[in-house]
């Protein structure tokens, strides 16, 4: 019994150790099951990420990194904002407390993770690339219960909502389209970056695979996203000459698209898929589209909340139906707290842009380089839903954030780790 402890022990002293709970935990998050009926959320499954994280804090003994110190301080001041529209609301009942703390919650979550990666001594690129790779199986392994018809046995009662029922929908381990989209994009992102440096036929085959996976999530918000992410991901692979090339035939491409624009339009407005049709209707009459008029008019309602209350917010927001990110930090945060929150995003995006491209080794270019695209597009993805800080994906959200914060300050001014 006591060389069972022993050898426990050791585990939480090599490195080795740490890279398995890391990815043992992660994968756990993703397929650890949503219990729609009961739960109708997946706050049980923040409580134990948080459990967990914040019980490493306490054993930390790592010096906080000054960019740690930014991010705890960002999150402090959208936790005042939080507070100060609660009271403004005068609505608190002790079921909104982890919907109030979820601020400081998110930043707890970001420096267990940080202290995790000091643990595991190794670079992140290292990491991601297998959490990806096992998270793409068992999405696939989904993909083919899903196909078979084998996951109709249990995917509403583990995963997913009944009234997704009547669609065929590719949710696999979430509740909805656009928190499903949501994480495959991250896995999409980091593969498809990845295989430009590498080249690598097994990382092109996931990065095709996950980009079907996008499309059968049905979330049109990410279809937007992934081209996006593709084109400038090509582009600042590229070099000089090359990426003129390919300006220049985006440019033609999007003269030919402009003149043959009627025909395209009609073309996908007669395809039997429901997120196309709802897109080409977007396009085509946005007026005659029932998702874009109420999403707009959640926007201006939340809006004009934050006005009256001179820019903060107007409450927790539980009791509304705020779909996008914009109406919903509006109305939590306030004006004054989604431009700060816009702002973090933009910072990040930057400044890993930055880290691109000073960077010599092809793992930090790859990670500087999905972390600046994912950060910069996340606006995009979420018009349907603030996914960042919810659920599953607020937790994968903050353990990006904290492997762009330690792979930036740690691996330079520390200098934990060399491998090119």
């Amino acid at each position: 019994m006591t060389n069972f402890f022993s050898n426990c022990f050791l585990i939480f002293r090599d490195k080795t150790g740490w890279i398995l709970i890391l990815l043992s935990f992660l994968i756990s998050v993703l397929l650890w099951p949503n219990f729609p009926k009961v739960w109708g959320s997946e706050t049980h499954i923040n409580f134990l990420a948080f459990a967990f994280l914040i019980s490493l804090i306490f054993v930390r003994r790592s010096a906080f990194l000054k960019g740690e110190i930014s991010v705890l301080c960002f999150y402090l001041a959208l936790q005042l904002l939080l507070v100060v529209s609660c009271v403004i609301s005068a609505n608190f009942s002790i079921g909104d407390v982890f919907s109030l703390l979820r601020p400081a919650l998110l930043g707890i979550m970001f420096s267990g993770f940080i202290f995790v990666l000091f643990a595991c001594k190794r670079h992140p690129a290292d990491i991601l690339d297998v959490f990806v790779k096992a998270s793409f199986f068992f999405l696939l392994v989904y993909f083919c219960l899903e196909f078979t018809g084998i996951s109709s046995s249990f995917k509403y009662l583990l995963y997913e909502r009944d009234k997704f029922l009547p669609y065929d929908y590719f949710l696999n381990f979430f509740a909805t389209t656009y928190f499903s989209a949501y994480f495959i994009f991250i896995c999409f992102g980091y593969s498809f970056v990845r295989f430009l440096y590498s080249s690598s036929f097994s990382w092109m085959l996931i990065s095709i695979v996950l980009l079907v996976f996008i499309f059968f999530a049905q979330s049109k918000s990410f279809y937007l996203s992934s081209a996006i992410f593709v084109f400038f991901a090509i582009f600042f692979r590229l070099n000089g000459f090359f990426r003129l090339v390919i300006f220049v035939c985006t440019a033609i491409s999007v003269f030919l698209l402009s003149i043959t624009f009627n025909f395209w339009l009609s073309l996908f407005g007669s395809v039997d898929i429901r997120s196309i049709k709802s897109m080409t209707t977007i396009i085509s009459d946005p007026n005659m589209s029932g998702t874009l008029q109420i999403r707009l008019s959640q926007i201006y309602f939340a809006l004009s909340a934050s006005l009256n209350n001179y820019g903060f917010g107007a409450g927790l927001g539980r009791d509304l139906y705020l779909e996008s990110y914009i109406a919903s930090f509006l109305f939590r945060y306030g004006l004054w707290g989604f431009i700060f929150y816009s702002l973090f995003f933009l910072k990040i995006a930057f400044s890993s842009l930055v880290k691109f491209s000073h960077s010599k080794t092809n793992n930090d270019k790859v990670l500087f380089l999905f972390i600046s695209l994912w950060f910069f597009l996340l606006p995009i993805g979420m018009l349907s839903s603030p996914m960042y800080e919810m659920g599953k994906n607020a937790i994968f959200s903050s353990f990006l954030l904290a492997v762009f914060i330690f792979a930036r300050d740690a691996s330079y001014e520390a200098k934990i780790f060399r491998k090119p």
